[in-house]
């Protein structure tokens, strides 16, 4: 399963078999209100987090039904799954947060950067 982030806001699955050289699509979820940045995989492989412009990191189940959506603050550029339950986000504005998705605000918060930081 590949996900694909998309300027429109979408996440794009696509089931990629390899032994025939063929990609199909299992779905769209509309996930942002601006663009979608990044977005990755929870281990188990049932959920997924993407990150987007309009400043949030949204979890969703593979169906579609949004888990949960963080309010990050800052346009999202990376993201870095760290478990089943935990993933960090890093922002236009340097700032680095730590998330469990079953609290409302993040776990750590650092702000150790003077300029946007990438994956």
């Amino acid at each position: 399963l590949l996900s694909v982030c998309t300027l429109n806001g979408h996440l794009e699955l696509l089931v990629v078999d390899r032994t025939a050289w063929e990609i199909r699509s299992r779905g769209r979820i509309k996930m942002h209100k601006g663009s979608c940045r990044e977005s990755r995989f929870f281990p188990a492989g049932q959920h997924v987090v993407s990150g987007g412009a309009d400043g949030h990191a949204v979890v969703s189940d593979l169906e579609g039904g949004k888990v949960c959506k963080k309010t990050a603050g800052g346009k999202l550029n990376c993201l870095h799954v760290m478990g089943e339950q935990q993933f960090a986000t890093g922002d236009d504005s340097g700032v680095v947060k730590v998330w469990d998705v079953r609290q409302k605000q993040p776990s750590y918060l650092f702000e150790e950067h003077d300029e946007f930081v990438t994956g």
